[in-house]
């Protein structure tokens, strides 16, 4: 474990309503869960997205796809684990910069002190999470409800039995993650055979389209919708924190 990244492991996650949340570029969604798709959250900032949800009953778990402590030095071993968990598609499990490369004032700045802290760069887009990083870190810390950090390609990768090789944001690699969460696939995508019905059905069961968002893409609703089996199997990378 990386200086500084006190995330720890408790155990099994127990029963109950679980919170799937994602960022969006407006902020961020989230889909409640239990026995089945519950309902569809959107908000500007995480405690209010996770108020919302609360406010339509009691939540036994938050899962967030967002790193969850920050690494003083090195690489968190979390992450490292999550890339070789997803084989070909690692590149989707972005490192987790130090927390002194987020204190800069820009990319070229941070990306300098990141190298020299952990041996490599940070790309623009984990720059750009910054004030999300930052957000869930002090959010995190009042929550009074379980909290676990985890990757949803790793969750689809569980699912799938195999690592995945079409990314979410090609039109199969969207169908077959939709297919996967309605358990109506298992083992390597087939591209040719892909049914659009899962999309249809999924997205009614969501109920995404009333957000009225042109900037939510299907990746986001994707990634907010991990069933409660998911978690209960904990088919998340081992990265949790209360």
């Amino acid at each position: 474990m990386a200086a500084g990244c006190r995330v720890r492991d408790p155990g099994p996650v127990g029963s109950g309503r679980v919170l799937g949340v994602d960022a969006c570029k407006r902020g961020w969604i989230a889909i409640a869960v239990e026995d089945g798709v519950t309902d569809a959250y959107f908000a500007e900032d995480i405690q209010t997205l996770t108020s919302r949800a609360q406010a339509d009953g009691p939540l036994g778990v938050v899962a967030v796809d967002m790193p969850i402590g920050l690494p003083d030095r090195g690489q968190r071993r979390a992450d490292v684990l999550a890339r070789a968990a997803i084989g070909p598609l690692r590149s989707s499990v972005f490192m987790a910069p130090v927390r002194e490369a987020l204190m800069a004032a820009d990319h070229a700045a941070a990306s300098a002190i990141n190298r020299g802290l952990s041996g490599q760069g940070i790309s623009i887009q984990a720059f750009g999470l910054k004030p999300k990083l930052f957000q869930v870190e002090r959010w995190v810390r009042h929550m009074p409800i379980r909290v676990v950090e985890i990757h949803p390609e790793v969750c689809f990768a569980r699912l799938a039995g195999c690592s995945l090789t079409s990314r979410k944001s090609s039109w199969a690699g969207a169908e077959y993650r939709r297919a996967l969460l309605l358990g109506g696939a298992a083992g390597p995508a087939r591209p040719r055979s892909a049914d659009p019905q899962p999309t249809r059905n999924l997205q009614r069961r969501l109920g995404m389209r009333h957000l009225g968002m042109t900037d939510l893409t299907a990746a986001d609703e994707v990634d907010a919708a991990p069933p409660r089996r998911l978690i209960l199997m904990r088919a998340a990378n081992p990265r949790y924190r209360q």
